[in-house]
């Protein structure tokens, strides 16, 4: 691929997310380059050793994957032939990433990923792993302090009990490289005492009311010993806003309502965390989603995701539509969308955004194009009857690439093999999206979707799927996908009772993080990847490539 000025989502100083500053020229190309330039190659005195996996070894390749004992580069399994995950094992013999919903930071040398932790005991709080090369990861430590954890029901940070940690993201600010903060989503057991102790609640009731939060963290302390909201005492701190903007005055999480209660920017919503709950008006029926009277899409619900797009913020996140005026099945579940609304920094929602032009659906709960086959719609399908009928996109991320703006989603249940991540594209940035007819138009059921991870089990019952993934840039100058791949249940329940499904070591889905450098094609398209050697090494997400 050749070398661009690349600005993301996922980058740190460059831009706002995953990675930090322009990688090191180690990490961006093979070492000490010199004469042997047919194929990317060095002389094979200067090359060292492709990493030891578990069962299958690395082997050298060329940049395109063709296997050359001289190759600069090293082909890397994800999975092993007998289904067990080749990463080096880190200090407790694991030898896999066992989390969903990835989330990646680069720091000097080292990659730093977490995620929802897949094992129940530990989605109490998020397991931090480094590597230098994507292959030989180490425990690093918790994001916050586990000694805080109340046993397997609630971990207490500042003034919150939480429970059910999901979908963090790691990202840096370029105006602030000394600092790194977290979004996530978690039940706030403690935002209403008069309310039912949610965390003491059956998981489909907790899970109605969960919210999005941001933490932060000096640098310094991320590298030593410190964990996140450690002295921020306002922190786990919720997307909320000021009146007409004005700092330092009170903060608001009702989705607009005081605002237009001061007769300002009238008739206007301003998404917000609901917490603490405003009232009883917020509660969709019994148990019911969290939703604010009249306007779902403002309540910010799971997968928060900050982007800085030509030096403004926005967040993207998943919101839940229960319907006006029906009554909300399965504890308010009719099914998941997302959004994307400007901010002012990482905790503040910019209150004088005029949502009919700068709020916008990326994508609605269901989508006529890429449906599975037996499928009406794509987002449609899963295993719990109570989910799949609605639709669901969810897990959203973004990037720029030469001028284009991608915004990457996932589809359909997670718990389903038609999981898969979809991305759409805009020839401007995500401020100038709204000059932009089609793309003003993202949410409505025809708008374009286009693959980019999808499994070829996705109309086999109890199958291999994928989900929630980010872009980052990795070794070797190229662009990565970083994602979840749920592995294939020898056996799977249809039941609609919220009763575990699975069956796996230590309780979860059977979540592991996968990595797979991405490529685009002449027209800008991200090309699509899969489990399916029939893609080739370059499409095969099996399979992932670094240089020596």
């Amino acid at each position: 691929m050749k070398s661009v000025i690349l600005q993301f989502v996922l980058s740190g100083i460059v831009s706002f997310g995953l990675s930090s500053c322009a990688p090191e020229m180690d990490e961006l190309s093979p070492r000490n380059l010199s004469t042997n330039t047919s194929n990317n190659n060095l002389p094979t005195a200067t090359l060292p050793e492709c990493p030891r996996t578990s069962e299958l070894g690395s082997i050298p390749v060329n940049r395109d994957g063709t296997s050359n004992s001289q190759g600069s580069y090293c082909l890397i399994p994800n999975v092993t032939e007998s289904n067990k995950f080749n990463f080096s094992p880190d200090s407790s013999g694991s030898r896999y990433l066992r989390m969903a919903d990835p989330t990646l930071l680069k720091i000097g040398q080292y990659y730093y990923v977490t995620g929802t932790n897949d094992e129940a005991e530990w989605v109490l709080n998020f397991r931090i792993y480094r590597s230098r090369n994507l292959v030989d990861w180490e425990f690093f430590k918790f994001a916050f302090d586990d000694s805080l954890r109340n046993n397997f029901s609630s971990i207490v940070v500042n003034s919150k009990t939480l429970c059910h940690l999901w979908s963090p993201q790691l990202y840096q600010l370029p105006s602030e490289p000394n600092k790194i903060y977290m979004t996530f989503t978690a039940v706030n057991n403690s935002a209403d005492p008069s309310l039912p102790q949610l965390c003491s609640q059956p998981t489909p009731v907790a899970l109605s009311r969960n919210t999005s939060y941001t933490v932060s963290i000096q640098r310094e302390n991320f590298l030593g010993s410190g964990y996140f909201a450690e002295g921020q005492s306002q922190e786990p701190m919720p997307f909320g806003y000021t009146v007409s903007n004005v700092a330092g005055t009170n903060r608001y999480y009702d989705g607009g309502i005081s605002q237009r209660a001061s007769g300002i920017n009238a008739g206007a919503s301003v998404p917000t965390s609901l917490d603490p709950v405003p009232s009883a008006a917020f509660i969709r029926g019994s148990g019911g989603r969290l939703c604010l009277p009249g306007d779902c899409a403002t309540a910010i619900g799971i997968d928060p995701f900050v982007f800085l797009d030509q030096g403004k913020h926005w967040l993207l996140y998943t919101w839940f539509d229960t319907e006006p005026g029906v009554a909300p099945v399965s504890n308010g579940w009719f099914g998941s969308h997302v959004a994307a609304y400007p901010m002012l920094d990482p905790y503040t929602m910019d209150a004088l955004a005029e949502k009919t032009t700068q709020f916008f659906q990326v994508g609605f709960k269901s989508n006529i194009n890429n449906a599975a086959p037996g499928e009406a719609y794509n987002g449609t399908s899963g295993r719990r009857a109570s989910q799949s009928p609605y639709g669901i996109a969810s897990g959203p991320s973004a990037f720029t690439f030469q001028g284009q703006t991608y915004i990457t989603f996932s589809r359909n249940s997670f718990d389903s093999p038609a999981s898969g991540i979809f991305y759409r594209r805009s020839g401007n940035s995500l401020a100038g999206l709204y000059s932009d007819a089609p793309i003003n138009h993202w949410g409505e059921l025809n708008s374009l979707e286009l693959p980019l991870a999808i499994s070829q089990d996705r109309t086999i019952p109890c199958g291999e799927s994928v989900g929630q993934g980010q872009i980052f840039m990795g070794p070797g100058e190229r662009l990565f996908l970083m994602f979840h791949r749920k592995e294939a249940e020898a056996s799977c329940s249809n039941s609609s009772s919220g009763a575990p499904l699975y069956n796996f070591p230590g309780g979860g889905s059977g979540r592991t993080v996968f990595f797979k450098e991405l490529d685009f094609d002449i027209f800008g398209n991200l090309q699509v990847i899969s489990n399916s050697a029939d893609q080739g090494i370059k499409g095969d997400y099996r399979k992932f490539i670094i240089p020596r």
